[in-house]
């Protein structure tokens, strides 16, 4: 087929333009998709790393406010020993002072028997 001066030829010129064109066309629209799709997993990925996050920070939460909670009912139960043994050691301590007292009493009546009997040992030799 011969061209002649004044023709053009149009279907030369769709090959030649529209093929490469088409061909880049088509590989853009298949990596669109492709991305999106990868995209839109990852953004899945994220959303579900982002709620086990929610879930851990609720259970810290969770587990530190009962830990708090703990602790406060250990430093009462703690406070409510500490004032118990106080006042028992009070209590020691003036019993102890009590029994001090008597022994002391104890002790001179038995130094003023000692001294008695000796008197009286003393006597009935003189005699």
């Amino acid at each position: 087929m011969t061209r002649k001066r004044g023709q053009f030829d149009w279907m030369g010129w769709v090959k030649a333009v529209f093929a490469p064109v088409g061909a880049l066309v088509a590989a853009l629209v298949a990596f669109y998709f492709t991305t999106t799709a990868t995209l839109n997993e990852h953004s899945r990925q994220f959303i579900e790393v982002k709620e086990q996050f929610n879930k851990f920070n609720n259970t810290l939460v969770k587990n530190y406010e009962d830990y708090a909670k703990n602790q406060k009912e250990e430093a009462a139960v703690r406070e409510r020993q500490r004032e118990r043994f106080e006042t028992l050691f009070k209590d020691f301590g003036m019993n102890t002072a009590a029994m001090k007292v008597q022994v002391d009493g104890i002790v001179k009546s038995l130094d003023e028997v000692k001294a008695n009997q000796q008197r009286a040992r003393d006597d009935s030799r003189k005699r």
